[in-house]
């Protein structure tokens, strides 16, 4: 528990940062939410999604959802982070996509059903989301120090002395993503069992990762 929390106080700004960019994204898929949607449909972001959820309708038992759902968000995770060596761009969009994404959705239920969305966010999002939000949070937030820390050791070899120090940096980042990617594997295993059971339940999905 000591290096998992080290890991989360070492990337507090970072993961700070990438809370509000989710919340910026919910808060603009919100408010936007008829052209976002059109936009998202035409650009078949909801492929996977709807994709996912036939396969679960198809084969409605508990085993099927958690393991769609598990690895499908393992599988999101880890191109997060992955994929932020790359100036660490996507795990910003991805959160933006995300967060856009369950705006809409939030959006479209309300409108809907005639409810309040915060009653939404709460009743049908925080049950699993509680956990998966957090987890995609951290994946994103190592994504981005992964995509900080290479601009840092490419421009280290312009700078005397700096190899150095751009090596010890890479292996504080490698001491701590053990921690941090252990802790969102444990998250999503806890989000997808919750949401299994909502799902066989209620018949009804709200996931977020992917």
């Amino acid at each position: 528990m000591g290096r998992i929390a080290r890991a989360l106080y070492d990337e507090r700004k970072l993961i700070g940062g990438a809370a509000l960019i989710l919340i910026a994204g919910m808060l603009i898929g919100y408010f936007n939410a008829e052209e976002i949607d059109q936009a998202f449909r035409q650009s078949g972001m909801y492929g996977a999604l709807e994709q996912m959820v036939r396969r679960i309708h198809a084969n409605p038992d508990f085993l099927t959802a958690f393991g769609l759902i598990f690895f499908n968000n393992v599988r999101a995770a880890v191109t997060t982070i992955g994929l932020g060596i790359f100036l660490g761009v996507y795990p910003v969009l991805m959160l933006m996509a995300n967060g856009m994404m369950l705006g809409v959705i939030l959006h479209q239920s309300a409108v809907e059903a005639g409810v309040h969305p915060l009653v939404l966010f709460v009743t049908k999002v925080l049950p699993h989301g509680i956990l998966e939000l957090p987890a995609i949070i951290i994946a994103a937030a190592y994504g981005m120090r992964l995509g900080i820390t290479f601009v840092r050791w490419l421009l280290s070899w312009f700078v005397p002395g700096g190899r150095a120090a751009g090596t010890r940096e890479w292996r504080r980042l490698f001491d701590r993503i053990p921690a941090a990617a252990a802790l969102v594997m444990v998250l999503l295993l806890a989000a997808a069992a919750i949401e299994a059971g909502l799902i066989i339940a209620f018949g009804s999905r709200g996931g977020v990762i992917g």
